[in-house]
């Protein structure tokens, strides 16, 4: 007499998972196209972003150069303009003059 071997319930969910396969798939296949499409927007949105990150600070530092020969100029005047302010009391024109230059520092400072 042949003995029946005992089928466990993982094999029989095993088996009832495997006799409708085609449609398991068909509803998967929608779902991952769907997500890699998700992706795909997100990655290009990422680049995007960093282009214009990048861009900014390509700004950020040619502003950054242009302002230091500013600043380095004015340091370099600055001698100069002390020592016409010192001549500024020897007539009213040079008063003047150096009223005038000190009024020039003070907005190129203020605009550094």
């Amino acid at each position: 007499m042949p003995v029946r071997r005992k089928i466990f319930r993982i094999e029989q969910g095993a088996q009832a998972g495997r006799a409708d396969p085609p449609s398991y798939h068909a509803e998967c296949l929608p779902e991952l196209k769907a997500l890699r499409e998700l992706l795909a927007t997100h990655q290009q949105q990422n680049r995007e972003a960093l282009e214009r990150a990048r861009a900014q600070i390509a700004g950020v530092d040619a502003y950054r150069g242009a302002l230091a020969v500013i600043h380095t100029a004015i340091a370099e005047s600055r001698p100069a303009m002390e020592a016409l302010d010192n001549l500024a009391g020897r007539g009213p024109h040079l008063e003047r003059a150096g009223r005038e230059l000190d009024a020039i520092v003070a907005d190129t400072e203020q605009a550094a």
